[in-house]
């Protein structure tokens, strides 16, 4: 078995390279820069500012438990690297969370979506997060805010929140 998978190795590579020419990627100066680091305390006060849209136009409304996935681009507008990572048990991650808002007020968290990478000053980044519609019909708003794991909401520290009206079905 293991020679088989040798020999088909060989005349793969072999084949290839009588199809094509090495080349070799140009550099990618945003990739060669990115870094992955891990908090290990509470963000500085002044890094709690950050910018939330829409990568691509959400819905405005979803059947009762409904999961969805969004796309959210996330703009670190403070002065600090945010880490990507995290202490093993997750407390210090830099993530965006979502919560719903009932009518009444009410608050009910719900996902979130992690950094890939360290976000620098200025710099933006796509995050993905998947999101569940509450079980009860009704209009909510759901909101979407970045979030220290067990430090701070960034909106409870002066940064905005994204809101979007939703209607649940």
């Amino acid at each position: 078995m293991r020679a088989a998978f040798l020999i088909v190795s060989i005349v793969l590579f072999v084949l290839q390279l009588g199809c094509s020419t090495f080349t070799v990627a140009p550099p990618d100066a945003t990739a060669d820069n990115l870094t992955i680091t891990a908090a290990t305390g509470p963000l500085a006060p002044q890094a709690y500012r950050a910018q939330l849209r829409f990568a691509y136009e959400p819905p405005t409304k979803l059947h009762a438990g409904q999961t969805l996935s969004l796309h959210l681009l996330v703009k670190n507008l403070s002065d600090q690297i945010w880490p990507s990572g995290s202490e093993p048990d997750g407390k210090y991650q830099i993530r965006i969370g979502n919560r719903w808002r009932n009518a009444e007020g009410a608050v009910t968290e719900d996902g979130r979506g992690s950094l890939s990478y360290d976000l620098r000053p200025g710099d933006e980044a796509e995050v993905l997060i998947v999101i569940t519609a509450p079980k009860m019909p009704g209009e909510y708003a759901l909101e979407f805010d970045m979030v220290q794991e067990q430090v701070a909401w960034f909106s409870d520290k002066g940064s905005e929140k994204l809101r979007v009206n939703m209607r649940v079905e």
